[in-house]
């Protein structure tokens, strides 16, 4: 299914898709149609699969970048720690920022 301009975004944030993560995805749409021309003038010889197993791979390397929501983990990365089992996670550590970690007094003030 199409997502329309004026269809609320996939990313849950409420806002028409124009308004939010249109440009984004029109940026990657360009970022591959310029990855496809500058395979086929490097290789003008290629078959319309070879392309298409390139291009796989491409995008493949691409949507397995470190990530800033992941603090610069891969999803392939978040995805095995999320569904790890426990025993196998026991070399990983987690580090909590301070700001985390000191409650604040007016939400955690103690009632006498």
């Amino acid at each position: 299914m199409k997502l329309g301009r004026n269809d609320p975004c996939h990313c849950g944030s409420g806002k028409k898709f124009k308004r939010c993560c249109m440009s984004s995805v029109s940026n990657q749409h360009a970022q591959v149609s310029d990855d496809v021309e500058a395979m086929l003038a490097m290789n003008p010889n290629l078959s319309l699969d070879e392309l298409n197993a390139a291009l796989q791979h491409k995008v493949q390397d691409r949507n397995n970048q470190p990530h800033p929501d992941f603090s610069g983990v891969t999803p392939t990365q978040m995805a095995n720690w999320l569904y790890a089992p426990f025993e196998q996670l026991q070399w990983v550590t987690i580090s909590t920022p301070d700001s985390l970690c000191q409650p604040s007094d007016a939400l955690f003030s103690p009632h006498y």
